[in-house]
């Protein structure tokens, strides 16, 4: 459903923006964070959203790898890390809020798109 949500509202009108979050200049930026995420958890895209590593061995992230993606999208949230010339931190926060959502169980992060209209 997030995956169907983040396509959605990459087509939307500024109308019907859901997320709140994302500065509306980088709304395509974050949205592709969040739908690269997603892809990747599902088995759908086999590159990891930040790192573009691939393991051709398992075609579901293993949660050292998700791990891995989620410190390295912080960094570059914050400017830090190899990856700061790579990906914009709208991407990345994109990809830290849908990792951050999908697997910490403890006080969990909002969904990273609202699930009302």
């Amino acid at each position: 459903a997030l995956r169907d949500d983040a396509q959605a509202e990459l087509e939307a009108t500024e109308e019907s923006f859901r997320l709140m979050w994302l500065d509306p200049r980088h709304r395509g930026e974050g949205l592709t964070g969040i739908l690269n995420a997603v892809r990747w958890l599902l088995g759908e895209r086999p590159l990891a959203p930040i790192s573009n590593e691939v393991d051709p061995a398992n075609p579901l992230p293993a949660p050292r790898s998700i791990g891995s993606e989620k410190i390295d999208a912080e960094d570059r949230v914050m400017g830090r890390g190899e990856y700061r010339q790579t990906w914009s931190e709208w991407y990345a926060g994109g990809v830290l809020r849908t990792l951050e959502w999908a697997t910490i169980t403890h006080n969990p992060r909002p969904r990273p798109i609202s699930e009302t209209m």
